[in-house]
């Protein structure tokens, strides 16, 4: 059988799915997102957002990186009051916390008039007032304590409070169905490994402290794609078509 290509984002939350798996690709979500439809990966740990734009992928029902209430490191800092917001500075690597944070800013708090532009340089250490920026993945543990004097909006507790559902940010994704049913198993046993190893896993990254690490792979994240989740998942879809983020298709292929 030929060696499947898989790849997957460098974030720490992202660590347990890949425990023991050798030559993983190693990108950013958008760069990953990229590889996979161009068909230079097999598989890959997509951001949710891309496997709503393209109908042709399959997704594992397993293996993904979830959270119910706060997820710790999809945020938006901001400076002055929420409902006074004007300009949205959003983290160029991930297109769901981007699609969400416009879907929770115009459809749960009724913010329609908010412009939304895209950060491609490191953090600022000041933002103005009516100002925030959303930052995603390790940044988000690490940079964001230098945004001095701004508030936080966790999206993931914020999703799961109006929603009441899961919310899924990134799951695996490919194109070809043969290829995705003999990777599921390997992507499963990699999980298990993880969850086995969390300790080990937190003793070795480099991005927070052992502690910090613990709680956030433990206590924020949940690493399964189960019935609750998926409903997260569809109705993130639904309200994206609403918005126009999304083209109206079918629920994704769930493997």
């Amino acid at each position: 059988m030929t060696k499947l290509r898989i790849g997957c984002v460098p974030f720490l939350n992202a660590k347990p799915l890949i425990y023991g798996l050798d030559e993983v690709v190693l990108l950013s979500p958008v760069a990953l997102a990229s590889k996979l439809h161009s068909g230079d990966l097999d598989v890959a740990l997509v951001p949710t957002a891309e496997v709503l734009e393209h109908p042709e992928y399959y997704v594992i029902n397993g293996p993904a990186i979830v959270s119910e209430g706060a997820v710790g490191s999809v945020l938006l800092f901001f400076r002055g009051d929420l409902d006074s917001l004007r300009t949205v500075y959003l983290d160029p690597v991930s297109k769901t916390s981007n699609a969400l944070i416009q879907i929770l800013l115009r459809g749960c708090l009724g913010l329609s008039s908010v412009k939304f532009i895209a950060l491609h340089e490191k953090l600022p250490s000041e933002i103005g007032p009516n100002e925030a920026i959303l930052v995603i993945g390790d940044r988000a543990l690490q940079e964001a304590v230098t945004l001095h004097g701004t508030e936080i909006l966790d999206l993931g507790l914020a999703w799961t409070r109006w929603t009441g559902k899961p919310f899924v940010y990134a799951v695996w994704a490919g194109k070809d169905r043969e290829k995705m049913c003999n990777v599921k198993d390997i992507l499963l046993r990699a999980k298990r490994g993880g969850l086995e190893n969390m300790n080990e896993i937190c003793e070795a990254q480099k991005v927070c402290s052992v502690d910090e690490a613990k709680s956030y792979l433990t206590n924020r994240i949940r690493y399964h794609l189960d019935s609750k989740a998926i409903e997260g998942f569809l109705s993130f879809q639904q309200v994206g078509i609403e918005w126009g983020l999304f083209p109206r298709m079918n629920p994704p292929q769930f493997l």
